[in-house]
């Protein structure tokens, strides 16, 4: 049991890591070399998730893999304070973000017992998947821009999830979020 157990573990962090290399490269790309130019065409004001959202972006492609590929996987870019509120952090997502915090870890991973929701359960009372997590930090002033008040984002931030996902309190370096990755261990 233990050998077979150990097994699936390492199994399932290597498709976790898989997935997570995809995301971080996605993510470091468009960065690096779209945001910009996508920034440079468009008016200040403006704000599209589907062009100019780091989040946005992962999280639409990360949607369709799952629906299309890698069916019972997890995604989740979980955040205290979200602007999308499905990326609102559940009492688990909170508690491995506040781990970041405190214990300034890298990478967080393990095995979760998750009921249809998606919710944490004690074992056996749900699904099991082994988790791995990174946190996300406000890297610059562009991200502060967009998540300290609602003056300085666009206003079509603004009008599209309105003005519950900011923090005065965010500064440069803060990490705010965290990458969580579920594989299914049935």
């Amino acid at each position: 049991y233990t050998f077979s157990k150990q097994n699936s573990m390492k199994e399932a962090d290597t498709k976790a890591r898989m997935m997570e290399a995809y995301v971080q490269a996605g993510r470091a790309y468009f960065m690096k070399d779209q945001r910009p130019l996508i920034n440079a065409l468009v008016e200040r004001d403006r704000f599209y998730p589907e062009l100019q959202s780091g989040f946005g972006i992962t999280r639409r492609i990360l949607d369709q893999i799952n629906e299309e590929s890698l069916y019972g996987f997890k995604f989740k870019q979980a955040s205290l304070v979200p602007h999308h509120p499905p990326n609102k952090a559940n009492l688990f997502d909170e508690s491995i973000i506040k781990r970041f915090k405190t214990e300034k870890k890298k990478e967080l991973f393990g095995e979760i017992w998750l009921n249809a929701k998606g919710a944490a359960v004690p074992a056996g009372q749900g699904e099991p998947f082994y988790y791995r997590s990174k946190p996300i930090k406000m890297v610059g002033a562009g991200c502060l821009s967009c998540h300290k008040v609602p003056d300085t984002a666009p206003k079509d931030l603004i009008e599209i999830y309105g003005t519950g996902g900011f923090d005065d309190n965010f500064k440069v370096g803060d990490i705010f979020a965290a990458f969580m990755v579920y594989v299914p261990l049935a």
